[in-house]
């Protein structure tokens, strides 16, 4: 975390985020935070997968792939895989404790399975990488509330690709 007292964790198979106390000698503490992401079942295909694509990914249940923070260290956000929902976190740096954003999840499209994000250098935008559909979410990020709003999707594949492809990170 930007306050660099913390570690934040992506637990993928158990669906969890995690906040370690990062002590005065660098090593590590006990758990100060496990979160437990909760949602229905997705699809386990993206309805709009490019044509041929055979590969699939998880979305029995939650899968977080990535956890960070916004550039201004304010937020936390997750890429749940399983669930397709990108999900947004305040940290209480002085108990090492997540709180839910006032929209605490952005919803993707379902199979799209989103992995990996990447903000602009101001922290206004944000580009959400979907593993199952190889598609790029371009959408604006409220620095101050957390707010994430698509505007734009574009794939990363060629309109006439035809095979499998899981997109893997941006």
């Amino acid at each position: 975390h930007a306050s660099g007292k913390y570690v934040m964790v992506a637990n993928y198979m158990g669906g969890t985020v995690g906040i370690l106390p990062i002590h005065p000698d660098g090593s590590l503490g006990d758990p100060t935070d496990v979160v437990h992401n909760t949602g229905p079942r997705m699809p386990d295909r993206a309805s709009d997968n490019p044509s041929g694509n055979f590969a699939i990914s998880g979305h029995s249940s939650a899968h977080v792939h990535m956890v960070a923070s916004d550039p201004s260290g304010r937020f936390v956000l997750a890429c749940d895989a399983g669930l397709d929902r990108v999900y947004v976190w305040t940290l209480d740096t002085h108990a090492g404790r997540l709180v839910p954003a006032k929209t605490p999840f952005i919803a993707m499209t379902p199979g799209s399975a989103p992995r990996h994000f990447a903000f602009n250098e101001k922290g206004t935008m944000i580009y959400i990488l979907g593993e199952q559909d190889s598609k790029v979410v371009a959408a604006t990020f409220n620095p101050q509330t957390g707010e994430i709003v698509p505007q734009q999707t574009v794939s990363t594949v060629t309109p006439h690709f035809r095979g499998s492809t899981l997109a893997a990170g941006i």
